[in-house]
């Protein structure tokens, strides 16, 4: 009796093993897509992308199906764009100027220090390069180049140009989204004592700066991105002014980029 429970036990050990578990993948956000109560756009957009920053503020980097993206600050006055080669598994300063000291503004890799460096972002032909008001922050730094600009160039860094410059009063907050048409972020435009943020987009084709949505009160961030899905938070103002006060209210807001539409909204 004894050898049929063993038996019997591991039997149905055997058959427990016999379920399998996958961590999500993009494909597991594909159906959201096609419930029936959700808008749709006429015309699908692209694939879009989110690129956050670390904690010191540069930016994380840009991944593209080829390759990664990232700044590699080199004295207190200038930084290089470094990229990896996935297949090659290289990695090398972006420019393809052999006898470069990539230490000028010849240089595709060159970025120079204005108070801080651009946040990266890539699609599958170009980087974007998001810098924050740094001058507002450092009013030493604060020239026409500490402005916040959004630049744009090749894939190899090379044919750079600025797309889009902001005005001294406005700010871009940190973490951008792209696809292969716009680049999304959150401009924050100082009205007095207070400040007002929009969810904007930004053409990658002619620099024109839309206006998706105005936000709540208070402080917001683009938190993510999947498929045509933006996520965004807004920390609300805590009645005592305090901005990181623990009494706060998080909204967590899903925007589709194909209806520019806020489709769900929680609070916490």
């Amino acid at each position: 009796m004894s050898k049929i429970c063993i038996a019997l036990f591991f039997l149905i050990f055997l058959m427990s093993g016999c379920h399998t578990f996958s961590f999500p993948t993009s494909d597991s956000f594909s159906d959201i897509s096609s419930s029936d109560d959700l808008p749709q756009s006429e015309a699908e957009p692209s694939e879009i992308h989110f690129f956050g920053t670390l904690a010191s503020g540069n930016g994380d980097g840009a991944e593209t199906e080829n390759g990664f993206f990232y700044i590699e600050p080199q004295t207190s006055s200038y930084a290089n764009i470094q990229y990896i080669d996935f297949s090659n598994k290289t990695q090398f300063t972006l420019c393809s100027s052999l006898s470069c000291t990539h230490n000028n503004e010849n240089c595709t890799s060159y970025l120079e220090w204005s108070g801080g460096y651009p946040y990266l972002a890539a699609n599958s032909s170009k980087i974007i390069l998001t810098s924050a008001n740094a001058g507002a922050a450092n009013e030493k730094m604060y020239h026409q180049k500490a402005l916040p600009n959004i630049q744009i160039a090749d894939l190899t860094g090379a044919n750079r140009k600025t797309l889009v410059t902001l005005s001294a009063n406005e700010d871009i907050q940190i973490g951008t989204a792209c696809n292969e048409e716009y680049l999304y972020l959150i401009k924050k435009r100082v009205n007095g004592t207070s400040s007002i943020m929009d969810l904007c987009k930004v053409s990658l084709s002619n620099g024109a700066l839309q206006t998706i949505c105005r936000l709540p009160n208070g402080n917001s961030f683009i938190l993510g991105a999947q498929n045509k899905y933006i996520i965004v938070v807004c920390y609300s103002p805590a009645p005592n002014g305090n901005l990181y006060s623990p009494s706060q209210v998080a909204s967590y807001m899903c925007f589709d980029i194909g209806t520019e539409k806020c489709i769900s909204q929680k609070k916490y």
